[in-house]
């Protein structure tokens, strides 16, 4: 740096290229002019070759200059036009492409930018190709899903694809659904991909806020766990020793409730994005979604089949004056109609309500003995609780109620149970059973209650005729004795 000028930048060597052409035309028109003023009379007389000499002299003083003009000129603007093309070239879509400038200067400085500027540009063209191609991804997978489950109004169908398009796109190694039994208050695991039986059964039936499921539904908030087994709100042990390390939940929704969650697991660390969460949730409202139609049509569909079924029962038993048959019709449309595992009918003895019928898989068996076929009225088991007090009793886990005496033979978990009243008067019992907890709700208390008023209804007509038939052989047979006593009367009468 001198004088403020510092050597080797773009100006000094500007400056340097201007003067160096003027120095050298000056200097030549001063050799010539000093030539000229020590020896006049000879530079005057001298011989034309003389004179040519001079004329020589001042044409390289002119002719000099101009050339080092043009070489500073290309040396000074190529590298700006290398720049200006390159530039073109990057505008023209060849991002990435660089130029190698070694001047020393400000355009070395400026084409050094410029090929951080390109090497940027490609950086962020790639990111921005990837990026758009993971979107991409990931609306085909919402697509896919939105397809698979729109096309099929099936739970187990809806449920599997959307987790199978969903592992598939995420790229994870497993994952599963959980459902809300708002009544019972729990989660039950009824789709997964990539777990263990073991671990099914041990993460299955979370109480609402047990887990991290359970908390998903408590707070309807997503979570994200990156080291389960480091995690102090981890409640099943079995997932720390299946190995699993990372997870991200999310709620299904619908109309403003949870559903349930959709869990993505991996047996490696994994960093679960923000992207990868939003990803989630929204698989995680169209499942919601699906979900609740699917349930709807499910509802609807088995309205309409327990209004059928009440029907068929109803037009069945009305010409029915047997009472065994009223019995065997009742149990046995109801068994097949809803797939109950069992289902019976016990009439009020003395102080015992007895079995009289029974259907479901157990009954199928030809070596199957119902036991205990009689029950104290008010003493044992739920029938005879139901016999006693004259009202509907739903159990949803039967364990937790002391009242259950268990079947022989039986797996049952739930329990519903409804009188047969004739003129308010408990008259037997309506049985339904299932090896599943929580198997029945309002409308399987609907729909057994008004299958219990027909069979009321069939017994009583079945009574009736029972009776009249009754008194019509007490007629015949009092009127066949009148008319043999007649008889013999005649005969005295003759004698």
């Amino acid at each position: 740096m001198l004088l403020g000028i510092r050597w080797g930048s773009l100006r000094t060597k500007i400056i340097v290229w201007s003067l160096v052409p003027a120095a050298i035309f000056l200097g030549a028109v001063a050799l010539v002019a000093y030539i000229a003023y020590q020896q006049p009379t000879a530079a005057l007389s001298s011989s034309p070759r003389y004179g040519g000499y001079l004329l020589v002299l001042l044409a390289l003083g002119l002719v000099v200059p101009a050339i080092v003009v043009a070489l500073g000129v290309r040396r000074l603007t190529k590298p700006i036009s290398d720049l200006i093309d390159a530039a073109g070239k990057v505008a023209g879509g060849e991002l990435g492409y660089t130029i190698d400038v070694e001047t020393g200067d400000e355009i070395e400085e400026l084409a050094g930018q410029f090929n951080l500027m390109s090497e940027q540009l490609q950086a962020s063209y790639s990111d921005l190709e990837h990026r758009v191609a993971v979107r991409t991804r990931e609306l085909e997978a919402l697509n896919a899903i939105a397809a698979v489950v729109n096309e099929s109004l099936d739970l187990d169908e809806i449920l599997d694809g959307a987790l199978d398009k969903t592992m598939e796109v995420m790229d994870i190694e497993a994952g599963g659904i959980y459902l809300l039994d708002e009544r019972a208050g729990s989660l039950t695991i009824a789709a997964q991909r990539g777990l263990s039986p073991r671990f099914v059964a041990g993460v299955d039936q979370l109480r609402v806020g047990e887990g991290f499921s359970g908390r998903v539904v408590e707070s309807g908030e997503p979570l994200v766990v990156k080291d389960l087994s480091a995690d102090a709100r981890l409640t099943r042990m079995v997932v720390r020793e299946e190995g699993l390390r990372s997870v991200a939940i999310v709620p299904l929704r619908s109309k403003g409730r949870i559903l349930g969650t959709f869990f993505a697991m991996t047996y490696r660390l994994h960093e679960f994005s923000d992207r990868h969460v939003q990803l989630l949730s929204s698989i995680g409202h169209q499942i919601g979604m699906a979900v609740d139609s699917a349930r709807l049509f499910q509802a609807e569909r088995r309205g309409a089949e327990q209004s059928r079924v009440i029907a068929e029962v109803g037009r069945r038993i009305t010409s029915i004056l047997d009472i065994d048959e009223v019995l065997v019709q009742v149990v046995h449309l109801l068994q097949s109609a809803f797939d109950y595992d069992h289902v019976g009918i016990a009439l009020i003895e003395g102080d015992e309500a007895v079995y009289k019928v029974g259907a479901g898989p157990l009954w199928e068996n030809p070596e199957f003995g119902f036991e205990p076929t009689r029950l104290a009225v008010g003493g044992e088991g739920i029938t005879g609780w139901v016999a006693s007090g004259g009202e509907t009793l739903l159990v949803p886990d039967v364990s937790k109620d002391p009242r259950y005496v268990p079947m022989s033979g039986s797996s049952t978990q739930s329990e519903l149970t409804v009188p047969i009243k004739l003129k308010e008067q408990v008259i037997g019992v309506l049985d339904v059973q299932s090896e599943q907890l929580n198997a029945f709700d309002e409308s399987d208390m609907t729909v057994v209650q008004s299958l219990a008023n027909q069979a009321a209804i069939a017994i009583e007509n079945a009574q009736l005729f029972d009776a009249e038939q009754r008194r019509a052989e007490q007629f015949r047979v009092m009127s066949e004795v009148g008319q043999r006593m007649t008889s013999i009367l005649d005969v005295d009468q003759l004698l």
